[in-house]
């Protein structure tokens, strides 16, 4: 067990203010992080959905593309289980001919999991903009809004 809160992003200590004028780390220039290359390209219109918005909340760097990688990932895997719910319904035939739950209803419970934790990890849940002084009123899109607009649209890759 860890003792003591959770440790406050640089982002947002820097939109805080620096009351104790203590130094902190330098800022770091960069573009917008490269797509992974493991990343499905199934999964690339996500990635620009939610990086672009992301950009517009949290510092990005190169070294955060493996995380934002499986954010997307997970983004976009919930979009389809989420998908075959709608197409096929809570419960499905199971082997033995009755009623089961969909398997597809647990997966979108881990990728909903996951998709919270780098939510937090990245500072973007309600509770890490409200905890930043005039972070409130927010005129974007959040970045899973973004990627459900995205995703909107049917895919070829669509899980069937």
């Amino acid at each position: 067990m860890k003792r003591g809160p959770k440790p406050i992003p640089q982002e947002t200590k820097e939109l805080r203010g620096n009351p104790g004028r203590r130094k902190g780390p330098e800022p770091e220039a960069g573009d917008l992080p490269a797509i992974p290359s493991w990343l499905p390209k199934a999964a690339r219109p996500t990635w620009d959905a939610v990086i672009p918005a992301l950009a517009g909340r949290v510092a990005l760097h190169q070294i955060d593309s493996a995380a934002l990688g499986d954010l997307v990932l997970c983004l976009f895997r919930l979009n389809q289980a989420e998908r075959h719910i709608e197409k096929h319904g809570l419960l499905v035939k199971g082997a033995k001919g009755n009623e089961v739950k969909n398997p597809a209803a647990q997966l979108a419970r881990s990728y909903r999991i996951s998709v919270q934790r780098w939510f937090t990890n990245f500072g973007l849940t309600p509770a890490d903009r409200s905890r930043v002084p005039g972070s409130t009123a927010v005129k974007t899109l959040s970045p899973l809004e973004a990627a459900r607009e995205q995703l909107k649209q049917p895919t070829s890759a669509s899980v069937q």
